[in-house]
């Protein structure tokens, strides 16, 4: 998969659930949705996915403008960690999505002036 692409303060709810694709829904108060913040079709995101039944995510997915959509089946997503292990966790049908920006984005930043970034 290749690099993903930064995007400030895109954060909104999902009603989707199971496994597969989720849909986009309202931008949480403050934030803005892909579109708000102009995403490109098929752009590549780090996100974050925490759900009210307790379960979270981060990973990289494939934002798809056609249906507002963002992937997270195994051939799109690259789960990095979250409570079930390295594939995607079941959703509820109530969640908050956010994009974020993973610490191995960071790794040029190693032995910088002493600027360290660790992944947890």
């Amino acid at each position: 998969m290749s690099s993903s692409v930064a995007y400030d303060r895109v954060k909104f709810a999902t009603t989707s659930a199971g496994t597969g694709a989720l849909t986009v829904g309202a931008a949480a108060t403050g934030y803005a949705t892909p579109a708000g913040r102009s995403v490109p079709d098929q752009a590549i995101v780090d996100y974050t996915i925490e759900d009210s039944n307790g379960n979270s995510e981060v990973g990289t997915g494939v934002y798809t403008v056609s249906g507002t959509s963002l992937s997270r089946d195994a051939a799109a997503v690259n789960v990095v960690s979250g409570t079930a292990g390295t594939g995607p966790i079941t959703l509820s049908g109530n969640a908050i999505v956010f994009f974020t920006v993973r610490a191995q984005n960071f790794n040029y930043l190693d032995g910088y002036a002493g600027a360290r970034i660790f992944a947890r």
